[in-house]
């Protein structure tokens, strides 16, 4: 016979579970017996398998007149067999390479507009993937400018009159240790000069001067200019 177990206010529910998963092979048999209740293992849940071949990457979604294009999925697969890969709605300025799935190229004037519902594939004989359809949006070279100032320097660093400057040169580029390009001005009496053809980005500027003897100055102070 089933026994009522007491319950204590806040427990109710979990004791009611426990009467009923272990109290109902005890009610109303007629075996005198104790009835032996069989545990079997845990029901486990099979892991999810890894997917025989996936591809990834984030292309990126613009591309700039005259600079290289360049974009390659990343590849995970279950087994070492060699990929095939295959590419749909190929921008006619990209070529594409079939043993790697790399997509590159450099757009030229005639290319601007956007490429829509690219999507490279990959297979390995069974298995097939494909990356999300993308777009790549080309945009014309921004010819920005930045006019840089400075002060004509009139003496050395030691004081005595400066008498054989010969003119300046700008250093200027997209970071501040990085100032590879050169604007060469020979002229001693300019102290101005308008720096063209910059791409979109935050350019740095820093000026030294020069000597007939080609003896540079010390860089000036740094500054830059955001071209958008």
């Amino acid at each position: 016979m089933c026994k009522t177990i007491p319950f204590i206010a806040g427990w109710r529910a979990i004791a009611c579970l426990v009467v009923v998963a272990f109290g109902m092979a005890g009610c109303g048999g007629s075996s005198t017996d104790t009835p032996t209740a069989a545990v079997g293992a845990p029901t486990q849940t099979a892991p999810d398998h890894a997917p025989a071949l996936s591809l990834s990457g984030n292309p990126a979604s613009s591309a700039v007149v005259g600079t290289t294009y360049s974009f390659s999925p990343t590849v995970t697969a279950s087994t070492a067999s060699k990929l095939t890969y295959s590419v749909q709605n190929k921008p006619v300025w990209a070529s594409f390479d079939t043993t790697s799935g790399a997509l590159s190229g450099a757009p030229d004037a005639s290319n601007v507009g956007t490429y829509a519902n690219i999507v490279i594939s990959a297979t390995d004989g069974s298995a097939n993937a494909s990356l999300a359809a993308f777009s790549i949006t080309v945009t014309d070279i921004t010819s920005g400018t930045a006019t840089v100032s400075w002060a004509i320097p009139a003496t050395n660093n030691d004081g005595t009159p400066l008498t054989n400057l010969s003119g300046f040169r700008i250093y200027y580029g997209t970071a501040a240790d990085s100032m590879t390009k050169v604007a060469q001005i020979a002229n001693p009496s300019v102290s101005t000069y308008a720096v063209t053809n910059l791409s979109p980005a935050t350019w740095y500027f820093g000026v030294k001067a020069y000597t007939s003897a080609g003896v540079e100055s010390a860089i000036s102070n740094i500054a830059n200019k955001a071209i958008h």
